[in-house]
C-alpha cells in the first residue's frame, strides 16, 4: 500500500508469473452491489498510470486485464468485533474495508472467544461497534 496523498491509498500486488496488481484503494464511491456497473473506467486507469510511473515505473507496461472491485466499508474502514449493543447473545463481526481476508484467521479466533469464553484475551475496544453509532444508529 502507498499512501500517495493523504488518505488517498494505492494498492499494488507483486508479479505472480504474468501480471502486476495495481488499484486504487477505497477510490471508489457507495453502491449497491445489485446494481453497480462493473465496467473498467477509463479514468481509473489513467490515474493509476500516473501512479505507477511516479512510484514503480518498471511496472507500467501493457493493460493485461481490468475489472471494478467491490467490498464492504465501515464509515473509518476499520473492523468491527463486538457485541450487539442491545442484544448482548450476538456478536458482530465484520473483518471488512478491504484487508479482512488476511486477517480472516485471527477474526474467526477473537469471534470464538466472545462465543465460547464471554470474553476475549485482547483489547477489543478499538473495533468497538460504539465508535460506530454516531455514524448510523444500531436497531
Amino acid at each position: 500500500l502507498w499512501e500517495f496523498e493523504p488518505g488517498r491509498i494505492f494498492a499494488t500486488f507483486p508479479d505472480l508469473d504474468d501480471g502486476f496488481k495495481a488499484g486504487l484503494h477505497h477510490g471508489g464511491p457507495t453502491c449497491d452491489p445489485e446494481t453497480l456497473d462493473r465496467s473498467p473506467i477509463k479514468a481509473d486507469e489513467r490515474a493509476i498510470r500516473w501512479l505507477l510511473a511516479r512510484l514503480a515505473p518498471e511496472t507500467n507496461g501493457a493493460l493485461r486485464d481490468a475489472c471494478v472491485c467491490m467490498y464492504t466499508n465501515t464509515p473509518d474502514h476499520h473492523f468491527v468485533i463486538d457485541r450487539h449493543p442491545y442484544h448482548e447473545q450476538v456478536v458482530i463481526a465484520s473483518a471488512c474495508s478491504g484487508h479482512g481476508f488476511k486477517f480472516a484467521s485471527a477474526t474467526g479466533e477473537l469471534v470464538a472467544e466472545l462465543v465460547l469464553d464471554g470474553g476475549t484475551r485482547l483489547d477489543l475496544t478499538p473495533f468497538a461497534v460504539q465508535r460506530l453509532l454516531r455514524e448510523a444508529p444500531v436497531q
